[in-house]
C-alpha cells in the first residue's frame, strides 16, 4: 500500500506499508498468528492486485549500508514501558506509537551526548527525511523495553539505527534518516 500526504499543495510526506495478513486464532483474546489469505478473499481481488514474489523488506539492507558506510558516533539505549494509551484491540501495541518511542530516545541521546557529538543536538531542529520501520514480534500492555539507538555520521548526514528489544527479542527496528 502507497500513500502520500500533502500540504499546501507540496508533497509532506510519501510512504509504502506491506501489512501481513493474520489470522484470528481465539475470538476472546484476539490473538493471531500470520496466514496467507484463503481463496474466498483472493477471489475479490484483481490479478494485478496479487503479488506471488515474497515482499521486500528494504530495512535490514538499510541499516547494513549504514553500518558499513557510515561512522557511529554515539550509542544508548531507552527503557520504555507500553502502557494502555499505546495499545490498540487485544492490548497490543500500536504502530503509530512506534515513532513516539524512538524519538523519545533519540532526543534523549542528544540531549546525554550531544555535549560531546554537537551533531546530535544540531539533528533536534532537522526535518527528518526518512523513516524506515519493520515490525517484528509485537509488544502488549505493561510489557516493558528498550530502544537501543546508534546515531551514525553518514558522509555528513545522520542516520539513527533503533532497535526495540526486550530480553532477547528484536520487536522493531527502526531507522531514521536527516
Amino acid at each position: 500500500m502507497t500513500f502520500s500526504a500533502t500540504a499546501a499543495g507540496k508533497r509532506a510526506a510519501r510512504g509504502t506499508a506491506l501489512l501481513v495478513p493474520v489470522k484470528i486464532d481465539e475470538m476472546h483474546s484476539l490473538s493471531a498468528t500470520p496466514a496467507r489469505l484463503s481463496n474466498e478473499l483472493l477471489a475479490f481481488l484483481e490479478s494485478d492486485e496479487v503479488d506471488a514474489e515474497p515482499p521486500q523488506r528494504p530495512v535490514p539492507g538499510l541499516i547494513n549500508q549504514i553500518e558499513a558506510d557510515g561512522r557511529k558516533v554515539a550509542e544508548a539505549s531507552y527503557p520504555f514501558t507500553v502502557y494502555r494509551h499505546a495499545c490498540e484491540m487485544a492490548d497490543q501495541w500500536c504502530a503509530v506509537q512506534i515513532p513516539c518511542y524512538v524519538s523519545e530516545a533519540r532526543e534523549a541521546l542528544a540531549l546525554g551526548q550531544g555535549d560531546r557529538v554537537p551533531q546530535l543536538r544540531r539533528d533536534l531542529n532537522l526535518p527528518l527525511r526518512y523513516f524506515d520501520m519493520e515490525l517484528r514480534r509485537p509488544m502488549f500492555v505493561f510489557d516493558r523495553g528498550s530502544v537501543t539507538t546508534q546515531a551514525y555520521d553518514v558522509q555528513g548526514r545522520s542516520a539513527f539505527v533503533h532497535r526495540l528489544v526486550s530480553a532477547d527479542e528484536v520487536h522493531a527496528l527502526v531507522v531514521e534518516r536527516f
